[in-house]
């Protein structure tokens, strides 16, 4: 392994031969290519199995960039070595999917799935009445008038407390029985419907792990991403690992940003406490930014009382060539239009791209509206990242509109505070829509008035096929994918209509009847009071690539960087914010953690400008107003005022010696592409792109979840059988009794269900070819290096159901729950492209087979020819088929058959009559 490419503290770093290592790394002096040439280091020469690695990132994007330069850097250094193919089994990804994944493998979470943000708010928001909390609000705060949405927030925060800092239950039972009572209904809410939040997964797996720690006996090397944003539970996790395995964390306290959702930097500093043999580390060298830049982020770290005990950052691009700049205006309609105007001449002038633009904001719900309503007169293309985000763009605001006109006394409060109401609603929605997506039919009127008497009558079956009904009536089949601005609304489309299914998810619980007028009504609520601040615009893969101008929040904006970077809105009390000491409402005591750690602060402000500061590669502007857009005078900045005299103005769009330092290109990811992903494309181009990238929801089924329910009770009896001991009838009693599970099921469809589950799962089990008792592996994860005929690479991922072992040799099998979901033929391939995978990491896998569990005998089991021809066909198909996915290529295939079942046939212009 040649490490000459390292800076001389990167080398240090790297082959450190410490067993607890601490890394302070300021931004952009490459801590990411120092992970990567750790693990390498590790891999390489210290003979490290990739079983026995474990690295934390923050984020699953920044686990994948992690993941493809571990895969680049060992092709490159060993294309022949079998270690290659074994880089699967090395854990690169966030704390929590580490949690869940020790969960479900260990402690019996197999079959529970997990809520983000939104759907933890929605479910909360539905079970508003169990929970008591009006109550709990009352008891807490007797004298204040907080609104349900508000409370449901104060809630969730105080259940996070308890979670994030490992508060002891029967602590909080004395100290504080009311929120108790109310915290225990929840937990049971959630484990009865089988549902894990963020938080959640990680206190329970530390928990757990602390009862058995066998389940990390195989860990020898933790790696840790952002360490100065863990919280308490993360921190112990951590500890805990680090008992027996080497730790290696790295992190910038000066970024720490995420202090409002109960990071705690002073883990940062507490790691030699909790490890005294560690070394102390830095990197101090930026790669990213011009020498101006670099020197004003150091002259602020220097001058701030919150940042100045951390070495200076230097520059491998030092240059005479002045990048920084300031500007002031009068309000923010006049800096917008210089923003737009630099852009457009930049892009007109320079050869630039949109892409290249970054617009940070505090807050983009409080001061991006007059830069997005100039980019659309101007028809600029730009993607919006933050709070509210979503709402702004005309055809999600004009959805809201008609879903909140087709509830009972429906409304939408406006950003003034008034009210939009009855044929307001719809008028309004009409109009924005024809102007800026499609035009409407005379009719279209009609068609939602008759949309909207058939809700009233019951006569939908979920809140995605009124949306597709709508959709219809709106022209959607008139957007072109390959359009830019209509592949950008197509996919806030699919957000909105993830919106929806979050919203409907918990009503939908345990087969509960659904009164549409009734649930629309409560959408109105959610859209209005929750929704409209909280969803962002969609943040796909396929966006990024888009020429668009980027507007998004500093807290976003974190890790990335952009050649040209605008720092607006430099206001006192909108930057830093106003709400500056502001004590969260807590629902729960005090005294039982450190409240003073999650509130908003002059210090964690001034961490979050460095952060914007140090964002630019080559240019970097930052303005301020001198009133607001209603003529109220403004005050600059208060963060700006040691480093304002170092800052140099400009009058003119952009600076005359303009010019772009050569940059080393950036580092291109390999892609993930999951074997299962691949199918779905050979089903239809467009209905994976609306299905796997956009995410159109499919709409519910009391019947949803139970492919994954038949196939965890297959799993847990082959366990039971294997390693219990049991016999295979009363394996799959015990697994179907225990753990079979439909989310939408009322109890008497799930009883019947059940029935016929375990009849599926016995006749398999009694079945010659089950061969249960010759399993040797189980959910077997798969992951190929894969070269593409057009030179590039991708990594195939899969998991394989199991492996048998018996006389005959090894053979590889899926379960199916029928022929319906997946062609026969697909089956085969997916079973194909596994064989051809486990043939590559050296094991000798001889026969392959698909059983139907609820297909009749003889049509329950298939054989898979795997023969080398055979593997060669589907591996060359496979590399076609990845190329098109890579090259963006959705365009339909109703030739394939797959209209009929199809889920988005109705908004689709590409769709077949049958």
């Amino acid at each position: 392994m040649n490490i000459d490419s390292l800076t001389p503290e990167q080398k240090e770093i790297v082959t450190s031969t410490s067993k607890y290592i601490r890394v302070i790394a300021g931004p952009g002096t490459g801590k990411t290519e120092t992970l990567t040439q750790r693990i390498l280091y590790l891999l390489f020469n210290h003979g490290a199995i990739p079983s026995s690695i474990v690295a934390f990132t923050f984020t699953e994007k920044a686990a994948q960039s992690l993941k493809s330069r571990i895969y680049s850097r060992t092709q490159e250094i060993a294309p022949n070595s079998p270690l290659l193919q074994n880089l699967c089994n090395l854990f690169i990804g966030t704390i929590h999917s580490f949690c869940l994944k020790i969960l479900k493998n260990y402690f019996n979470y197999g079959n529970y799935s997990t809520l983000d943000e939104n759907q933890e708010f929605a479910f909360v928001s539905s079970f508003y009445s169990d929970l008591k909390l009006s109550e709990l609000a009352k008891k807490k705060y007797p004298n204040s008038n907080f609104k349900p949405f508000e409370i449901i927030g104060n809630f969730i925060r105080s259940a996070n407390v308890i979670y994030d800092n490992l508060i002891d239950l029967n602590t909080l039972k004395l100290t504080d029985p009311d929120f108790y009572e109310v915290f225990t209904i929840y937990e049971h809410l959630l484990d009865s419907h089988k549902l894990l939040t963020f938080s959640r997964m990680v206190y329970l797996a530390t928990l757990k792990i602390q009862e058995n720690p066998s389940s990390i006996s195989g860990i020898e090397y933790l790696l840790v991403d952002e360490y100065q944003d863990i919280n308490p539970s993360q921190e112990k996790l951590i500890e805990l690992i680090g008992k027996t395995a080497s730790v290696f964390i790295v992190g910038d306290p000066r970024q720490t940003i995420y202090q409002w959702r109960g990071s705690d930097e002073s883990c940062f500093f507490r790691f030699p406490q909790k490890f005294p043999s560690a070394e102390s580390y830095s990197l101090t060298i930026n790669h990213r930014s011009t020498g101006s830049i670099i020197q004003i982020a150091n002259r602020f770290s220097n001058t701030s009382q919150y940042l100045n005990t951390y070495p200076p950052i230097s520059t491998t691009k030092e240059s005479s060539i002045q990048s920084v700049f300031k500007l002031t205006f009068n309000d923010p309609e006049e800096e917008a239009s210089w923003i737009v105007n630099t852009i457009k001449n930049y892009v007109q002038n320079y050869n630039g791209n949109y892409r290249d633009c970054a617009v940070l904001y505090r807050s983009v719900y409080l001061s991006a509206t007059p830069l997005i309503n100039i980019l659309r007169e101007h028809h600029i293309p730009y993607i919006v990242a933050g709070k509210v985000s979503l709402f702004q763009r005309p055809e999600i605001e004009a959805l809201a509109y008609i879903f909140t006109w087709l509830a009972p006394n429906g409304f939408f409060l406006l950003k003034n505070n008034k009210y939009l109401k009855n044929e307001k609603l719809i008028e309004s929605a009409l109009k924005i829509w024809e102007t800026y997506i499609t035009p409407l039919s005379p009719l279209t009127d009609k068609y939602l008035t008759k949309i909207k008497n058939d809700v009233n009558k019951n006569l939908f079956r979920d809140l995605a096929h009124l949306l597709y009904e709508i959709l219809n009536v709106l022209n959607y089949k008139q957007l072109d994918p390959t359009s830019p601005d209509h592949h950008i609304i197509i996919a806030n489309i699919g957000r909105f209509a993830s919106l929806l299914s979050d919203f409907e998810f918990p009503q939908r619980l345990g087969g509960k009847p659904i009164n549409f007028p009734q649930m629309l009504e409560n959408l109105c609520y959610f859209l209005n009071f929750y929704a409209s601040s909280a969803y962002e615009e969609s943040q796909l893969e396929s966006l990024s690539t888009l020429d668009a101008v980027n507007i998004l929040t500093i807290h976003q904006a974190k890790g990335l960087e952009w050649p040209i970077v605008f720092i607006p809105s430099l206001q006192e009390n909108l930057f830093p914010s106003s709400r500056i000491g502001e004590n969260p409402n807590w629902l729960v005591n005090q005294s039982l953690f450190n409240s003073s750690r999650y509130l908003t602060t002059y210090k964690s402000e001034s961490q979050l400008f460095y952060v914007a500061l140090t964002r630019a590669k080559d240019f970097l502007f930052i303005s301020y107003c001198h009133y607001d857009s209603s003529g109220r005078i403004q005050k600059r900045s208060s963060l700006l005022d040691n480093i304002i005299t170092y800052l140099n103005p400009i009058e003119t769009f952009l600076p005359s010696n303009f010019t772009f330092i050569s940059h080393t290109p950036p580092q291109n990811d390999i892609p993930v592409i999951a074997i299962t992903d691949l199918i779905d494309y050979l089903k239809c181009p467009y209905f994976f792109l609306l299905r796997k990238i956009f995410n159109y929801p499919s709409g519910f089924s009391y019947m949803l979840g139970y492919g994954d329910s038949l196939h965890y009770c297959l799993h847990l009896s082959t366990r039971l059988i294997n390693e219990s001991g049991y016999e295979p009838e009363k394996a799959v009693t015990e697994a179907i009794e225990k753990e079979f599970y439909l989310p939408f099921a009322s109890n008497i469809q799930k009883m019947k269900i059940a029935e016929g589950a375990k009849k599926a799962l016995l006749n398999f089990v009694s079945h010659p070819e089950s061969k249960i008792d010759k399993i040797i592996n189980t959910e077997f994860p798969l992951e190929l290096l894969l070269f593409l005929d057009n030179n590039s690479k991708t990594i195939l991922s899969g998991i394989a159901d199991v492996i048998l072992s018996d006389e005959t040799g090894t053979e590889i099998r899926d379960y199916k729950t029928s022929s319906k979901v997946t062609p026969a033929h697909l089956a085969a391939l997916q079973l194909q492209v596994y064989a051809y995978i486990l043939q590559a990491q050296g094991n000798q896998i001889s026969k392959a087979s698909i059983i139907y569990l609820e297909e009749p005998e003889p049509n329950n089991f298939k054989q898979v020819n795997i023969e080398p021809n055979e593997l060669n066909n589907a591996i060359n198909l496979i590399k076609k088929t990845s190329e098109k996915i890579l090259n963006k290529d959705y365009l339909a295939q109703p030739e394939n058959g797959h209209c009929p079942n199809c889920d988005y046939k109705i908004i689709c212009k590409f769709a077949k009559s049958y």
